[in-house]
């Protein structure tokens, strides 16, 4: 359910940008949903071997639950979906996830890039917005066959052998992610602040113009950070929620010794 309550806020914002009259927000979505679509056809040809997406396995316990749950009720079927329709849906459902998480990604990277700034005398800080930036790759990587499972369970690594079991590996691929999120929700404050940083910014680079400014168009450009600030904090808090229910999720269906 919440899982589904968080797709549904995405879904509201991301309908404002088709509703609104400028177009460059709604030619944005539709661009990254297309970029979207076409890279997760192409991960959903990779093979097993290589990228541990596990919808091998699942689409054969599904179809013979589905199967089984056809024969009782008296219905001859092999089962519900071939695995190319199932595959085109999930390349469709990943170019509408793509197209939701556009301004989020972005502004992440705004406000990563705007926090270096501020915080350019703290080195501690620093490193943790780096590491932050990059957590996505880093927990990606967890899933390629050969970076992941191949090094941390069959690589022996001299005198110290084998770094982990399989079961410690899919308890530690659950845990990084939950790490990086805690992580994340600690460094709110410092993204934020670089956030509502943008209207002291926006006041200095009018004052450099030439010409007199009026009044109400220095209060309009102050007022729509300040308004803008409570979608700024969903499109950061969101995502964070989403993963950690995930997380929960496969802990709950998964085989991990945590």
């Amino acid at each position: 359910m919440v899982i589904l309550f968080v797709f549904k806020i995405f879904w509201s914002l991301t309908v404002l940008y088709f509703v609104g009259d400028e177009g460059g927000e709604r030619a944005l979505c539709i661009t990254f949903s297309f970029a979207c679509l076409v890279v997760a056809m192409g991960i959903l040809i990779v093979d097993e071997s290589v990228l541990e997406f596990g919808l091998e396995e699942a689409y054969s316990n599904f179809t013979l639950g589905a199967s089984l749950f056809l024969a009782r009720q008296g219905i001859d079927s092999s089962g519900p979906a071939s695995k190319i329709t199932l595959k085109l849906i999930l390349a469709l459902w990943s170019a509408v996830i793509g197209g939701c998480f556009v301004f989020p990604g972005l502004r992440l990277a705004q406000m990563y890039n705007d926090a270096q700034k501020y915080c350019i005398d703290n080195f501690i800080i620093r490193m943790l917005l780096h590491v932050n930036f990059v957590a996505p790759l880093l927990v990606m990587l967890l899933w390629l066959k050969p970076v992941g499972r191949e090094v941390f369970t069959k690589v022996q690594w001299g005198q110290y052998g084998i770094l982990m079991s399989a079961e410690a590996f899919e308890s530690f691929r659950l845990l990084l992610p939950l790490l990086l999120s805690v992580l994340r929700l600690c460094l709110t404050s410092v993204h934020m602040q670089a956030y509502l940083n943008l209207a002291h910014e926006r006041i200095q680079l009018l004052r450099n113009e030439a010409g007199r400014i009026a009044n109400i168009e220095l209060q309009r450009k102050v007022a729509r950070v300040f308004y803008y600030s409570s979608v700024v904090m969903l499109h950061y808090i969101l995502p964070i929620i989403l993963l950690l229910n995930i997380i929960f999720l496969l802990k709950t269906l998964g085989k991990c010794i945590i």
